[in-house]
């Protein structure tokens, strides 16, 4: 499918961040317009563009590795590593200017942190590990957006709840919830004042109005999760769900219509699961392309083995 990408008529390219077991692996890869270009086959969760800077966080498993690694991009190439011990099962993540910030679901926290890797400032709403499933992000003028699958207090306490309506989007300064009623969301956007999010576990991408009204729900397939806006195409990624199929195959990119909602296409991906989707200018890109491969930068946390990627979901 060949796609010609704008953002506010300037050309934009599409880079997504996969993660894998020992089946598919995981990865970081753009879109060129008419295929997949490899960066490299490291595991990456959240991704992060503001103007000509990109940071990306490497997939780092609570059951073996230690801490998370952090890039950050800039247009004339790779810029710095942030390593931050204790920080396993990273999800989204984002950089304020002076601060980075990240999810860290297993540890049921967002934590606020320097470009030196010095915790400064933590949100645990519960100190059960992974209890709410705290995941993605949303700065908006300022404010501080996260999802959730729920406020459970036990360990893992979604898990067997994941269509019953438990998530919610949420502000972190108050905590106040924005959106609720959802099944296990990421990526909430606020795109021309309304809120558009994906839930995950009923497989759609569902429209809000900004006090919160259902406008729209779009049926997709397998797990949603990713999302940006061109000038022309609503792009959702849609990773295989291992809670319902134990399918080896590779996740896919679906293209909307921005006006009809339509689902136009698909883009098929090399790797299992698709966790963030960002544009970025031709600049940024070049600067992304020509950065030493990440394996040379760090050293890489390990995949989980194939015997668990036949039983664990995709979160």
């Amino acid at each position: 499918m060949n796609l010609d990408l704008k953002l506010h008529d300037q050309p934009v390219t599409l880079i997504v961040s996969c993660t894998g077991d020992a089946d598919t692996g995981g990865g970081f890869l753009y879109y060129d317009g008419q295929s997949w270009i490899g960066i490299d086959d490291v595991s990456t969760t959240g991704l992060f563009v503001s103007d000509d800077e990109l940071i990306r966080i490497l997939w780092a498993p609570s059951q073996y590795a230690t801490g998370t690694s952090i890039l950050h991009y800039t247009s004339e190439g790779f810029a710095r590593k942030v390593t931050v011990d204790g920080l396993t099962d990273p999800h989204d993540v984002l950089w304020d200017g002076q601060h980075y910030l990240a999810v860290s679901s297993f540890e049921n926290s967002v934590v606020w942190f320097t470009a030196e890797g010095t915790v400064v400032k933590r949100f645990q709403p519960a100190p059960a590990a992974d209890c709410w499933h705290l995941n993605s992000l949303f700065m908006h003028e300022g404010v501080l957006y996260a999802t959730a699958f729920g406020r459970f207090e036990e360990p893992r306490g979604w898990v067997g709840h994941q269509n019953e309506g438990t998530g919610m989007l949420f502000r972190l300064d108050t905590g106040t919830d924005v959106l609720i009623g959802l099944s296990c969301p990421h990526s909430p956007r606020l795109e021309c004042g309304q809120w558009v999010v994906c839930n995950s576990a009923s497989s759609d991408l569902r429209v809000f109005s900004a006090t919160g009204e259902l406008i729209r729900c779009v049926q997709l397939q397998d797990w949603s999760r990713g999302l940006v806006f061109t000038d022309r195409y609503v792009l959702v990624g849609e990773s295989v769900n291992r809670l319902l199929t134990s399918d080896v195959r590779g996740a896919t990119i679906a293209v909307l219509d921005r006006k009809t909602w339509k689902v136009l296409g698909r883009l098929q991906l090399p790797y299992r699961e698709v966790y963030d989707l960002v544009l970025a200018a031709p600049k940024l890109l070049g600067g992304i392309v020509r950065s030493p491969n990440v394996r040379l930068i760090v050293s890489c946390p390990p995949q989980f083995p194939i015997e668990r990627s036949q039983s664990a979901g995709a979160v």
